[in-house]
């Protein structure tokens, strides 16, 4: 019996870790990309842009909190328009230059609102934050995009989160 609380209590501190990891991540991440919208193109064409990715994010998160089982299916859709993103992104000629890294800042909606999932489906969401983060990486394997750095910068540490819910999950799991 004390290795099942002590195995309940592993995996609860590692879903706290990927959710302040993750909570981290997102504010870093967020405050390079809203800096760099708001200094170009500036005015009110940046905070338009940052508004594009951030009002998703917050209303993802909102959802996550309330009602974590009704997130998950939105944000796996959230995540496969990531992946489709970056596969439109790394294969148009000149997207990156013409947009910047759309698919990497994509990429950071969903992050903190499938790590708060993760509190309570730390599997589903474990395997929704691998899938973001190898999405990138695949798509420039394969293409061989130079403009999908960006989005494979942040794919470490969109896996790293990824990992440690789905090892918390493990670690609970009964045989």
């Amino acid at each position: 019996m004390a290795a099942v609380k002590a195995l309940h209590g592993a995996s609860r501190i590692l879903r706290i870790v990927a959710l302040v990891w993750a909570a981290a991540i997102t504010t870093l991440a967020g405050a390079f990309a809203a800096g760099e919208a708001l200094a170009d193109p500036g005015g009110l064409a940046g905070v338009a842009m940052v508004a594009l990715w951030v009002v998703p994010l917050v209303i993802l998160l909102v959802l996550a909190l309330r009602d974590p089982e009704r997130a998950l299916p939105l944000l796996a859709a959230v995540v496969l328009g990531v992946a489709v993103l970056a596969v439109w992104q790394a294969t148009t000629p000149r997207t990156f230059d013409r947009m910047g890294p759309v698919a990497a800042i994509a990429s950071l909606v969903p992050l903190l609102p499938l790590a708060v999932s993760g509190r309570r489906r730390p599997w589903a969401a474990g395997l929704l934050l691998t899938a973001l983060g190898l999405a990138p990486v695949a798509v420039a394997a394969f293409v061989g995009q130079v403009g999908m750095v960006s989005a494979m910068a942040l794919a470490i540490p969109i896996l790293l989160s990824g990992v440690l819910l789905l090892l918390a999950a493990v670690l609970v799991r009964r045989p």
